[in-house]
């Protein structure tokens, strides 16, 4: 044990590791939070809203459960596979100073919200099974003082039945993961790694590419100079020394949002309510229905697939950066890291992030990682990601989701061979389609035959499943690979 302590020194790249790993997650926190509340709300359904309106009163049930998916139920227990996961790198990272006699110079796997995942089930499985549990809802139209309580009841439900299917996803996801983290290596060869990589870089084009986009011009004089601003610093490569890049597009965004009245004061006030000690609970409850899974085995597969074979490129990532880590107990762990996730309530996978190289670079070791979950922790059981939500807009975090998205985007085509360039964009266009359902395209907006050709790409929610075999095929064919 004392071998292992001697290997937790503070080193020169610590503190600037944390701020980057911490903020890195923290965008994607914020943006998850906000992003789960509208899709537990039916896509801020506009009866809803009208009802919502009419009888304030009545629906604050429903209102104050959404909150308790969330802050009671979802980050705290993303909180708690942020301090597995950090904690066990951290001490596969000793470990491997005391084999090699590193005196502490091994810098540990950076470790966070798994980005493309989250989004993949929040908009191809949260979102469906609101709004599949929601159809009763919209049956009771039109709502009167008779009938309220009842609605509200309705959407409650329907909530709960969104965020549950979630968690048993994430744990479903979490067990695929650990299993095929033993044979990560006859999965990539099984399928080309261009199918795998498209299926990512679909979900990343779309819900992390355009929605962030449309996000940032949707109040231009908040969002267009932090989205730029991240181009320069980590696209452009700009060195800001030891002042964390993502902290600079976080105070550039907080100083615009303020001055132009998007951030206010009503909105902080309000998100007081919400720190407090939340505490620790489980998705016990919703792990004991697993009904929804048939319904979304699609996504499920190839998000954890996708997962596996992340970890074992991010595995030989660090590899190459001088920190070899055992490759097969890196994708278990990550597996197993979401399972701890989804039993205490969480509907969002974690694993190892892109960068490890990076961190290496500037000297991080091991400590930046246990401070990184300390903080974590702690902000997530007390509700502070609320009142930071409110402080910070939208339009400060957006780009850099975007930036996690167009790494993932770009890293696609710096890995595939030219002649699959074809083959990859149209593996893209299942999930445009996904997300242009989700956003409201119907059969009025782009006719009949378009619509339906729409929904055959999203196959029912699996756009990813539907990208790894279109791109599939499309690669064997240019390949001339036929069986």
């Amino acid at each position: 044990m004392n071998a292992l302590l001697q290997q937790c020194k503070v080193r020169p790249g610590d503190l600037n590791g944390f701020f980057n790993l911490f903020f890195d997650n923290l965008a994607t926190v914020l943006i998850l939070a906000f992003s789960l509340q509208q899709v537990l709300r039916g896509f801020s359904n506009a009866d809803l809203l009208n009802v919502e309106e009419l009888f304030p009163k009545q629906m604050q049930p429903f209102q104050d459960r959404v909150m308790e998916l969330i802050y009671e139920k979802s980050i705290p227990g993303l909180a708690m596979t942020m301090v597995f996961g950090n904690v066990y790198y951290s001490y596969m990272g000793a470990r491997l100073g005391v084999k090699e006699d590193r005196k502490g110079a091994v810098t540990a796997l950076p470790y966070g919200v798994n980005t493309p995942a989250a989004f993949a089930f929040l908009f191809t499985i949260i979102g469906p099974a609101t709004a599949g549990a929601a159809g009763p809802c919209y049956g009771m139209m039109p709502v009167t003082e008779e009938n309220v309580d009842a609605y509200a009841q309705c959407w409650i439900e329907a909530a709960e039945a969104g965020w549950g299917a979630g968690v048993v996803a994430n744990f479903l996801a979490g067990i695929l993961s650990v299993v095929m983290g033993f044979f990560g290596n006859k999965i990539m060869q099984v399928s080309p790694v261009t199918a795998l990589l498209t299926a990512l870089s679909g979900i990343s084009f779309a819900f992390l590419g355009l929605a962030q986009v449309g996000t940032a011009f949707a109040e231009p004089i908040v969002g267009i100079l932090p989205l730029f601003i991240v181009f320069m610093v980590y696209f452009g490569d700009v060195n800001t020394g030891s002042f964390p890049k993502s902290l600079i597009v976080f105070i550039v965004g907080v100083i615009l949002g303020w001055a132009d009245s998007v951030s206010t004061g009503d909105a902080v006030s309000d998100s007081t309510d919400v720190v407090k000690a939340w505490g620790i609970s489980t998705g016990v409850s919703a792990l004991s229905d697993w009904s929804t899974v048939p319904d979304y085995i699609g996504t499920i597969i190839p998000v954890a697939v996708s997962a596996v074979c992340g970890s074992l490129m991010n595995a030989t990532s660090a590899a190459q950066a001088g920190d070899n880590y055992p490759v097969v107990e890196v994708t278990v762990a990550d597996g197993f890291g979401t399972m701890v996730g989804a039993f205490f309530g969480t509907p969002f996978g974690t694993s190892v992030y892109i960068g490890h190289p990076a961190y290496k670079k500037m000297e991080a070791g091991i400590v930046y990682s246990l401070v990184n979950c300390a903080a974590f922790f702690i902000f997530g059981i007390l509700g502070v990601f609320a009142l930071i939500s409110a402080i910070v807009p939208q339009q400060a975090v957006a780009p850099l989701i975007l930036f996690v998205g167009m790494m993932s985007f770009a890293g696609t085509f710096s890995t595939v061979p030219t002649r699959h360039y074809p083959a990859v964009g149209v593996g893209l266009m299942p999930s445009l389609a996904d997300w242009a359902l989700t956003n409201g395209v119907n059969y009025s907006s782009v006719g009949n035959s378009t619509y339906y050709g729409f929904v055959a790409l999203q196959s029912g929610g699996g756009a990813i499943l539907s990208s790894i075999t279109l791109t599939a095929i499309c690669v064997h064919t240019i390949d001339r690979n036929y069986p």
